[in-house]
């Protein structure tokens, strides 16, 4: 199945790009003796894509009556914004 692949190459990916093994301190304060940073991976073109085409599939499957999907970017931060940019549109029931 696709979405097996998917989701196993994904992880693959996360494995190889975004897994650290060494030893950080969290923002709570408490340590970890491992890191993952997950920009890594779904910042190439294969990890938009995947990720991409993995979040449809739960959408679909979640909520198939959904016109559309959105949250917050760091670009804004970036930009030196003040707060998030977004507009919410209901569009019915």
């Amino acid at each position: 199945m696709a979405l097996d692949r998917d989701r196993a190459r994904l992880l693959e990916l996360l494995t190889q790009l975004s897994f650290e093994k060494r030893r950080v301190t969290l923002s709570s304060g408490k340590e970890s003796d491992f890191y993952i940073d997950c920009k890594r991976t779904v910042l190439t073109a294969e990890g938009h894509f995947l990720v991409g085409r993995l979040l449809w599939r739960d959408i679909q499957r979640l909520a198939p009556a959904a016109a559309a999907v959105g949250g917050l970017t760091r670009l804004h931060r970036a930009q030196g914004a003040k707060g998030p940019r977004h507009r919410r549109v209901d569009r019915g029931p």
